[in-house]
């Protein structure tokens, strides 16, 4: 539950935030302004438990924020700042949300180039390839995973789990 106070406090940093990008050139602060905007978009979204409409347009809002920020972005640069993997993985998240899951596929495809040993990066691009269908994908990205992670661990087991999901389809 959002506090007023906390929420006066979101819409100041979220004016904050477009004003910054509004007069900036620099790609240093229009990516600080954006990580900002999303993050406040992100905290709405969390209040919006149930699929409702308001929730598909903080999705959609929130969508096309992550898109701003990763646009033209090489891949050197996604592999050098985590801030933009943690983007591209939230933008991914966020189309499968909104069944554009092939938009979502291409995307993993660049993470997985930049970021292939990252276990959000893998646990995402598992429900991706098994949103579109690449079973062969899903399993090679959940094995990845489980390899990659003490036996045992919540990522082994999601891992683990992904795996039986594909052999069962």
């Amino acid at each position: 539950v959002t506090s007023a106070s906390q929420r006066r406090d979101s819409l100041a940093v979220d004016e904050a935030a477009k004003k910054l990008i509004s007069v900036t050139t620099r790609p240093d602060l229009l990516e600080i302004g954006r990580v900002a905007i999303a993050q406040g978009i992100e905290n709405e979204i969390l209040t919006e438990t149930v699929a409702t409409p308001n929730r598909k347009k903080l999705v959609e809002a929130a969508t096309a924020n992550y898109f701003a920020l990763i646009e033209g972005v090489s891949d050197s640069q996604i592999q050098e700042r985590k801030n933009l993997q943690v983007a591209a993985v939230q933008l991914v998240r966020h189309l499968l949300e909104l069944n554009r899951a092939g938009e979502a596929k291409s995307i993993v495809e660049q993470l997985l180039r930049v970021a292939s040993d990252d276990r959000m990066v893998l646990k995402t691009a598992g429900e991706v390839f098994s949103a579109v269908g690449d079973l062969k994908g899903a399993l090679k990205v959940y094995r990845s995973l489980a390899s990659g992670v003490p036996i045992g661990s919540e990522d082994w087991l999601i891992a683990k789990l992904g795996v039986v999901k594909c052999l069962r389809l």
